[in-house]
């Protein structure tokens, strides 16, 4: 058998925490750590990268906030915690996938790219014009959805506030019908 290996006790502050949680945000941070050791090596060489490299980090950083991860992992975390298990790797894993995809998306678009770029340079027009009226035909179908949400969220939440206005004057009639038969 095995010897299992010892960690040194945790300080008062994170005691709280899974112990697979804190070595899986220390693995983050030190990965971080050697990615940004690496890229500062590059941008030495490439100082116009600098700027294009940070808002790139921001960016991914903002990214990750978006509603629709927020809510995928919001619902894996729920899902695990039903069937009895700890979800507490969720987030990176669900982090460590999208960025597999993401990474591997670009390798391909910009391989692809460079590789057929002579042979459709007549289409660039095209593509541009097809590229934006698709781009504004998603947001203006996006825009329309989120007005109709917003519209049936009005319109119930005008139900609601009737609703207990009219159940606010009931009260009101009801207790003063009370105090008129001398009930309290």
């Amino acid at each position: 058998m095995g010897r299992r290996l010892t960690l040194p006790p945790k300080p008062g502050f994170l005691r709280p925490l899974p112990t697979n949680s804190l070595v899986a945000i220390t693995s983050l941070v030190v990965v971080n750590a050697i990615v940004w050791a690496a890229i500062a090596v590059v941008l030495h060489f490439h100082p116009a990268l600098i700027s294009p490299a940070a808002l790139s980090y921001t960016l991914g950083l903002r990214h990750a906030l978006d509603a629709d991860h927020i809510s995928a992992i919001d619902l894996m975390t729920r899902r695990l915690i039903a069937s009895g298990q700890r979800p507490a790797t969720v987030g990176t894993f669900f982090s460590l996938g999208h960025s597999t995809i993401v990474i591997v998306t670009c390798i391909v678009v910009a391989a692809t790219s460079g590789a057929l770029r002579d042979r459709f340079d007549g289409f660039t027009r095209v593509g541009n014009i097809i590229g934006t009226a698709v781009s504004a035909t998603f947001l203006i179908i996006l825009c329309l959805g989120n007005g109709w949400v917003l519209y049936k969220l009005v319109k119930r939440l005008r139900e609601v506030l009737a609703s207990q206005r009219r159940m606010g004057e009931d009260s009101e009639d009801e207790n003063a019908a009370n105090a008129g038969n001398g009930q309290f």
